[in-house]
C-alpha cells in the first residue's frame, strides 16, 4: 500500500529540515574564524559598513566614490545580519554567504524532489553540499552565492510550473526569484530565464515560448527592479549606463574568451565537484540513457545552457562556476537512486578514484608539515585523514559492488568529516601568512589617525581599509605619490613590492621607510618623508 499524501508530507518536512540542519552544521560553525584578506571580499564588507554608519540605502560609497558596480541586495544582507552589533563584522560579511549557501542545498532538494523524487533530492542536496568548490565558496564574502541560490529556486519554481497544478502561482514564484536574482547581480540573475526559454523551444518549439507569460510575475519582476534600479539612475544616469551597464555588465563579458581561460575553467569545474566529479562517467551514461524523461532533459539542459553562456563570456572567475554544480549534483542524485542503472564492478573507476583519494590523503598528511609553527593551533591530521578513509571505503566498496546509496551516503560523510576538521587549519593558515589586521594595526602607529595612501601596482588592498576604519586614498602614478607625500602632515603611504623595486630609483630622497611587512607573499612598506 502506497503511502498517502499526508505520510509524504512529513517525510518531506523531515528530509528538509534534515537537509537544512546538515547543510548549517558544516558550514556556519566556521564564518567568524578567517580574516577579511581579499579586495574582492573588502569591497562588499565596506560598502555595507558605510550604508550602516550614514544610513543610506542606495548611495553608497567606497573610497569616497559611488557604489552602483553591484545591485544592493548582496550589500543589503550584510548590514542586516551587522545592524545588532552596529558594525561589519567578519562573521556578519560572511553570514548571508554561508546562508545562501544553505538555501541553494535546500533549494536543490525541493528541485530534485520535484524533478525525481524525495530520495532523489536527499542525495542530491548532500552532493551538493559536501561538494569542495561549494563549502569553500560558503565561506567567502560574494553576492554569487546568494545569486545562486536564488536561480536554483526559480528553476524549482519554473518545473512546478510546467508540470504540476497551481502553474499560474509557481510562475509568479519563478519571476520573483528571477528578481531576487537580478537585484543581487545583474544580469547574470537571468541565467535561469534563458535556460527556461531554451527547455520550452526544445520541448514545444517557438510555441513553447508562451507559457512564460505571466502578468502578475512579470510585474513583480518589473517591481522589484525598479526599486534600485531608479534610484541608481537618479543618482547619476550617465555613469551607470556608461560606466556599469556597458562596461561592468555587457562589455566587460561580451568579448571573444581565450581558449586558455576556457581551459583554466573546465578544470577548476573538476576540481570544484570533488569527490563526485569521479563519477561523472557514470553519471553521463545514465543520463544518456535515460534521456527520454523530461526530468532528465532538464536537468541537463540546466548544466549545458549555463555552461555554455560561461564559458563564451570573455570574463572568467571560478566563483562563476557555482551555477553549474546544484544541475550535476541532481544528476548524480538521480544516478544514485535509478534502479535502471546497470551494476558491474568498474574497476577502472575505483582504482581511478582510489588514487585521487591516495593523493587527498598525502595532502592531509602533508598539512602538519607545510603549516607555519606558530598557527594558534596546530591540528591533527588524524580527522581530516579519517575523513578521507571514509571516503576512499565508501567509493570504492560502493562501485565494486554496486551500491550506490551507500556511496552517496558514505562519501557525503567522508567529505563532510574532511571539510568540518580542514576548514579551521586552513583559516589559521590564511589568519598568520595574510594578516592585514595586524599590518593595518602598523600603518594605524605610524599614521596617528592621519591620512593614508596607497600606491600598488595591483589590487586596492581595500582589506587595508576595512582593518584600518578608514579610506585609503590610492594613488595610480608616481606624480601622484610625490604630490601626496609633500601634503601637510606627512601621510603614510603604503607601497607593494613590485611598485618599490619599479619606481624605488625616482622616489625623493627624503623618503623614509617607516616598517617593512611580509604579508600576503609579497613584501610591504610603509614610507613617508623626512621631517
Amino acid at each position: 500500500m502506497e503511502p498517502g499524501p499526508p505520510m509524504h508530507a512529513r517525510a518531506r518536512l523531515a528530509d528538509t529540515l534534515l537537509v537544512v540542519a546538515l547543510a548549517s552544521a558544516l558550514v556556519l560553525p566556521p564564518i567568524g574564524h578567517r580574516l577579511i584578506v581579499t579586495s574582492h571580499e573588502a569591497r562588499f564588507a565596506l560598502v555595507a559598513g558605510d550604508m550602516l554608519s550614514r544610513h543610506v540605502f542606495f548611495d553608497a560609497r567606497l573610497r569616497g566614490q559611488p557604489y552602483r558596480n553591484k545591485p544592493p541586495l548582496y550589500p543589503w544582507s550584510i548590514v542586516a545580519c551587522s545592524w545588532w552589533a552596529g558594525r561589519v563584522t567578519e562573521w556578519a560579511a560572511r553570514l548571508p554567504s554561508a546562508l545562501a549557501t544553505v538555501a541553494t542545498v535546500l533549494g536543490t532538494f525541493l528541485l530534485g524532489n520535484s524533478l525525481f523524487h524525495r530520495r532523489a533530492g536527499l542525495w542530491a542536496a548532500l552532493v551538493l553540499l559536501t561538494s569542495y568548490g561549494v563549502f569553500a565558496h560558503s565561506q567567502m564574502i560574494l553576492p554569487d552565492t546568494q545569486m545562486v541560490a536564488f536561480g536554483v529556486l526559480a528553476g524549482y519554481w519554473f518545473w512546478r510550473a510546467v508540470t504540476g497544478p497551481g502553474s499560474r502561482r509557481a510562475l509568479i514564484g519563478f519571476y520573483v526569484m528571477l528578481g531576487l536574482g537580478v537585484f543581487t547581480k545583474g544580469p547574470a540573475g537571468l541565467l535561469p530565464l534563458v535556460v527556461a526559454a531554451v527547455w520550452l523551444w526544445t520541448e514545444d518549439g517557438a510555441p513553447g515560448l508562451r507559457r512564460l507569460w505571466s502578468p502578475s510575475g512579470t510585474g513583480l519582476f518589473i517591481a522589484l527592479s525598479l526599486v534600485w534600479l531608479m534610484p541608481f539612475l537618479t543618482l547619476g544616469t550617465e555613469r551607470f549606463v556608461g560606466g556599469v551597464l556597458w562596461g561592468d555588465w555587457l562589455y566587460y563579458y561580451l568579448r571573444s574568451p581565450s581558449l586558455r581561460a576556457i581551459g583554466g575553467q573546465v578544470f577548476e569545474l573538476f576540481v570544484g565537484f570533488l569527490p563526485w566529479t569521479l563519477l561523472a562517467p557514470l553519471v553521463i551514461v545514465h543520463a544518456a540513457r535515460t534521456r527520454s524523461e523530461p526530468a532528465v532533459r532538464f536537468a541537463v539542459l540546466w548544466f549545458a545552457v549555463q555552461f555554455i553562456l560561461i564559458m563564451i563570456s570573455a570574463n572568467q572567475r571560478i566563483r562563476y562556476l557555482l551555477s553549474l554544480y546544484p544541475s550535476v549534483a541532481l544528476l548524480v542524485g538521480w544516478w544514485a537512486t535509478d534502479d535502471r542503472r546497470h551494476h558491474p564492478p568498474h574497476r577502472a573507476l575505483v582504482v581511478g578514484g582510489a588514487i585521487v583519494v591516495a593523493l587527498g590523503a598525502g595532502a592531509v598528511s602533508l598539512m602538519g608539515v607545510t603549516l607555519p609553527h606558530d598557527l594558534p593551533s596546530r591540528p591533527s591530521p588524524v580527522v581530516p585523514l579519517s575523513g578521507v578513509l571514509l571516503l576512499a571505503l565508501a567509493l570504492g566498496y560502493g562501485l565494486w559492488r554496486g551500491r550506490p546509496a551507500l556511496l552517496t551516503i558514505g562519501v557525503a560523510a567522508g567529505m563532510a568529516v574532511t571539510l568540518a576538521a580542514s576548514i579551521w587549519a586552513y583559516d589559521d593558515w590564511i589568519n598568520a601568512t595574510r594578516d592585514f589586521k595586524a599590518l593595518a594595526a602598523t600603518v594605524e602607529r605610524h599614521a596617528g589617525g592621519g591620512d593614508v595612501g596607497v600606491f600598488v601596482s595591483k589590487g586596492d588592498y581595500l582589506q587595508i581599509d576595512y582593518y584600518l576604519g578608514r579610506d585609503l586614498t590610492p594613488l595610480m602614478l608616481s606624480a601622484e605619490l610625490e604630490a601626496y607625500l609633500t601634503k601637510p602632515g606627512r601621510p603614510v603611504v603604503v607601497i607593494n613590492q613590485e611598485n618599490w623595486e619599479r619606481w624605488r630609483d625616482q622616489l625623493p630622497r627624503q623618503l623614509r621607510v617607516l616598517d617593512t611587512i611580509g604579508v600576503g607573499g609579497e613584501t610591504i612598506r610603509l614610507v613617508r618623508l623626512d621631517r
